[in-house]
């Protein structure tokens, strides 16, 4: 028997889903949904009863769907039933991770339950969903808890949503980004690389309060790629803008489940990565050239990213490949360096030697517990961003180093972010430092000037800071795959 409170908040449910059926998802009158600012943790909540918390691994494999152009039926009883047990608890069992160790825990492993989408266009998921698992660190409790946990600050968060709001208000019409140095064959990659920011501060095309830049820009990439062969689908005819098209369609996947509308571009795009590696498992600018180790490396990111879409599939072949190609590039019985086509140019604190250890990191198990990677992360060490106070010095380099120093943590991480120990306090890390060199006033007010060096000649003020918000989301934006349990052991978060 049911208790008579439940069938009486079921009937109410009901109503209200029999309401939202009836007026395409809109609330009923009197249920506002609002949007506030957590000045504490500089982040941004979405309101409709409850804020917007992360998810974590007990959450259904599709989410469910509220009512709306979605709904096919009146919900079943099942579904009514599923929707009483969520919400008659406090909070939310995708918010809060059961403890399965605790026996009288209340969470359970909730059923999936599947609305089959008739739609055309993109799907109207609810946006106060939480992001999938390979995200949580995105959005919700989750990115408040790593924010602190990691080192961020409240003054880095509000630098990376400065940043989105510069990158937000240079969005050309057509719902494309343009690089403002260099040649360039096309927008895609200015477009994806702008994309990846706002998709790495949580902010999708069903979701956020740039959802409407981020579904402007998807929809470029999916209008302007050239078609080239079936199930083989090149964004770009320059494989770096091409890799960076695919991590943002990957993540975007990866982020909402919006299968209907991006899957199968996303899967072509990651096709063309496969058919295009080159024999000693690289990738090359253009047929008949060596193997690039950054070029290796976007692709490297672009495969990774669709791995964990969890809806993108990649031959473990390639991986295995890519791996000899960075046994071939790296020098030393730990691989700790790397060169460019292979050992030759190979130095500690490179560009070239981070982004060999960022692959390493990404697909070939070197956590902080292999020598070879602490080794190279101590190569990192000594170039610090912190030499070129007025600009960044290179923002390329910024990018890769910054992300493996970050997944090792430890001393190093401390250090590299916050700065050295002096009297016990630490002060004159890169964080402090890059929220610093962010304009402050007029129509550049957000974005970072270009550096010198590479990012800064061929990408201009777009690409400076595009890598440079990417560089202040390395708190949260991708998760661990690796982790200290205790000074010195190890505990794998993820698997290739």
């Amino acid at each position: 028997m049911i208790p008579r409170v439940v069938l009486v908040l079921l009937l109410a449910l009901a109503a209200v889903t029999a309401y939202c059926a009836r007026h395409g998802g809109d609330a009923p009158p009197g249920v506002e949904k609002s949007e506030s600012f957590d000045e504490e943790s500089g982040l941004r909540e979405d309101h409709a009863g409850s804020s917007v918390e992360a998810a974590t691994d007990l959450r259904p494999e599709e989410p469910l769907l509220p009512c709306g152009d979605l709904c096919c039926a009146v919900p079943s009883y099942e579904q009514l039933l599923l929707q009483y047990l969520v919400e008659s608890y406090p909070g939310n069992p995708d918010d809060h991770p059961p403890d399965l160790t605790d026996s009288q825990s209340r969470w359970v492993r909730i059923p999936e339950i599947r609305v089959i989408a008739t739609a055309t266009q993109p799907p109207n998921l609810d946006e106060h969903s939480s992001l999938r698992t390979n995200y949580v660190g995105r959005s919700g409790a989750t990115r408040r808890r790593l924010l602190e946990d990691t080192g961020g600050s409240v003054e880095s968060e509000r630098a990376v949503w400065r940043g989105l709001a510069w990158l937000a208000r240079h969005q050309r019409a057509d719902g494309s980004w343009q690089f403002d140095a260099g040649e360039h064959p096309d927008r895609v990659g200015a477009t994806a690389l702008a994309l990846l920011a706002f998709l790495g501060a949580g902010e999708t095309h069903l979701r956020g309060t740039h959802k409407a830049v981020v579904a402007a820009g998807l929809d470029y990439i999916l209008d302007k790629r050239p078609r080239q062969q079936v199930g083989a689908l090149r964004l770009s005819s320059d494989p770096f803008a091409h890799a960076l098209g695919t991590i943002a369609l990957c993540e975007a996947v990866g982020m909402t489940q919006d299968r209907a509308w991006l899957l199968a571009a996303a899967q072509s795009a990651v096709n063309h990565i496969v058919v295009t590696q080159t024999p000693n498992g690289s990738w090359a600018a253009a047929p008949g050239e060596r193997g690039d180790i950054t070029l290796v490396g976007w692709q490297v990111q672009a495969l990774k990213a669709a791995a964990m879409s969890k809806a993108v599939t990649v031959p473990a072949a390639t991986f295995k490949k890519a791996v000899d190609f960075l046994n071939l590039a790296g020098v030393g019985t730990r691989k700790p360096v790397y060169g460019p086509f292979g050992k030759a140019w190979a130095f500690p604190g490179t560009t070239w030697t981070a982004s060999g250890l960022l692959c390493r990191y990404l697909i070939d198990g070197w956590g902080p517990d292999q020598a070879g990677m602490m080794q190279g992360v101590g190569g990192l060490m000594p170039r610090a961003p912190v030499a070129a106070p007025k600009r960044i010095d290179d923002a390329y380099f910024l990018y890769h180093a910054t992300q493996v120093v970050r997944y090792c943590e430890g001393d190093e991480w401390a250090t590299r972010n916050r700065g050295p120990k002096v009297l016990g306090i630490r002060t004159g890390g890169t964080r402090d430092w890059l929220v610093g060199l962010q304009a402050k006033t007029g129509d550049d007010a957000g974005s970072f000037d270009p550096d010198d060096a590479w990012a800064g000649k061929h990408l201009g003020r777009l690409g400076t800071t595009a890598f440079a918000i990417l560089t202040l989301e390395v708190y949260y934006r991708h998760l661990p795959l690796y982790k200290r349990a205790i000074p010195g052991a190890l505990s794998g978060l993820d698997g290739k």
